[in-house]
């Protein structure tokens, strides 16, 4: 089975694991896992191909008729292997790639220059991020709205005395006090922000 490079912060989501991540064919642990996916489902959730329980593992769970993993790492090694031949980002300066944006936002040799917001569709926007290699590289805004959960507000309060002007200024990076149906994005670019950086780990 190839290898698949685990961010740290992935891992320290998954030390509740007794068995040494068996079910990507590691560990001490040798009887049939019963962990076979099906398929993905949302941002963290795969679906197994068995019903059964096979063993007591933390991140196993029943929903209705079904036993699905919430296991981070399982996860993250799943998708990986669902796009190989898919890149997130690749740098045109140096070829760096990235395969999903764990791994971007994890690199510690990338951080967040900007943001260039586009009025007409707010998730065409763009997030502007420095590389190591002196390149800045643009990724859409869409790449990472998903990470954030919280309100969005119907009005815009662009032009109105409500608003502090941050999104004129690509180079601003501070939330946006205004209720704005833009101050969602500049929340997403705090979550980016304050991704933590780690290297990564290799499992089998």
């Amino acid at each position: 089975m190839k290898k698949c490079k685990v961010p740290f912060t992935v891992l320290d989501q998954t030390k509740q694991c007794n068995y040494d991540f068996s079910c990507l064919g590691t560990g001490k642990y040798k009887g049939p896992d019963g962990c076979e996916v099906d398929y993905l489902y949302g941002d963290n959730i795969l679906f197994l191909k068995s019903s059964e329980h096979a063993h007591a593992c933390p991140y196993r769970a029943h929903f209705n008729n079904r036993q699905m993993c919430l296991c981070p790492t399982k996860f993250n090694c799943y998708s990986q292997r669902q796009d190989e031949d898919a890149i997130f980002k690749q740098c045109k300066m140096c070829e760096e790639t990235w395969r999903n944006y764990h791994d971007f936002l994890s690199d510690p040799y990338i951080s967040l220059a900007g943001y260039q917001v586009n009025f007409e569709a707010l998730e065409a926007g763009f997030f502007l991020f420095n590389h190591s290699c002196h390149n800045t590289l643009a990724i859409p805004a869409e790449a990472f709205t998903h990470l954030y959960d919280g309100p969005i507000f119907k009005e815009r309060a662009t032009g109105t005395d409500k608003c502090p002007g941050y999104c004129l200024d690509k180079c601003q990076l501070d939330p946006c006090p205004a209720e704005c149906e833009c101050a969602y994005v500049r929340e997403v670019l705090q979550i980016v922000e304050k991704w933590p950086k780690g290297g990564l780990s290799s499992l089998k």
